[in-house]
């Protein structure tokens, strides 16, 4: 089965600290280092590594970083023809700080606004031939919301709602997974997790990554719960982004849905064992070892 993948790329520039900066504060960094980023492009990667066929749709600059970008896509052996470069505006970046196994992140969308309805049309080969697609929430609204409408009903949408934003929960009812971490799933639900006792439509297909508490989901009309990973955290950077990849990898063997959200959540906790977001991805060799 094949995945595309349609959202944002990112170069990352992450300094790490003793704590994140109160506000108006100047700290010195313990270290500074870029690496390769953007949920999408983290997701796209995530899933490559494992094995998936993904094919990666969204935007770049002209400049260094994109083709930098497009060069680590290849390498991780994506998919890249459904990656534009653009002369309107940078490459997206993002400035990350990391301190006590925690982080705070800015992001500059740059090229990634010029992911349009227009150029994804220019892209519809590669999303009509794709079993799965991925979403999030790093580029424009319009152009999510216009991919529910088109391949709602004929495709597997894995829909990523971070960062969070309020979309009409009508269009994103048509995702067959949607995969919240905790703070985001309460923001969807206007509730507590705890509080969520009634199964409606949108709440069946959640998947809620909650860190240290674990995984909550609905599968035969029951709420269920797979406990975190035992892992050695040093950076959570890209741990959600891996739970997706990794997920749709699995989901596109054939997995059930049980078994796939397991792989997953073993995958995202191995991703936090090494610095940067794509750096510490698993293959899946790596996974099954540590589920074993």
């Amino acid at each position: 089965m094949k995945i595309a993948v349609v959202g944002s790329l990112n170069i990352d520039k992450v300094c790490v600290l003793d704590r994140i900066p109160m506000p108006g504060e100047t700290l010195k960094a313990n270290e500074y280092f870029e690496t390769f980023g953007g949920k999408g492009a983290n997701q796209a990667v995530a899933a490559a590594k494992l094995g998936a066929n993904v094919t990666m749709v969204g935007c770049v600059g002209i400049d260094d970083e994109g083709k930098r970008i497009i060069s680590n896509m290849e390498k991780n052996n994506v998919n890249t023809e459904g990656i534009m470069q653009i002369s309107e505006a940078v490459t997206g970046r993002a400035f990350v700080d990391i301190a006590n196994h925690d982080n705070a992140i800015v992001i500059v969308t740059g090229a990634n606004e010029y992911v349009t309805i227009e150029y994804i049309k220019t892209c519809e080969t590669i999303l009509e031939e794709a079993d799965i697609i991925m979403l999030q929430n790093e580029i424009p609204l319009a152009t999510n919301e216009y991919l529910f409408r088109t391949y709602g009903d004929e495709k597997k949408i894995i829909y990523n709602p971070a960062p969070f934003m309020d979309v009409d929960k009508k269009i994103i009812s048509k995702a067959t997974w949607i995969t919240p971490n905790k703070s985001e799933a309460e923001l969807l639900l206007q509730k507590k997790v705890s509080e969520c006792t009634e199964q409606n439509e949108l709440q069946k297909k959640l998947i809620i990554t909650m860190g240290s508490e674990g995984v909550t989901y609905y599968d035969k009309n029951k709420k269920q719960k797979i406990p975190a990973s035992i892992c050695h955290v040093k950076d959570t950077t890209g741990a959600g982004d891996t739970f997706n990849g990794s997920l749709a990898f699995c989901l596109s063997q054939g997995w059930s849905i049980e078994k796939s959200i397991q792989f997953a959540n073993i995958a995202a906790g191995i991703s936090t064992e090494s610095l940067g977001a794509q750096e510490g991805m698993p293959n899946y060799n790596q996974v099954i070892e540590r589920m074993e």
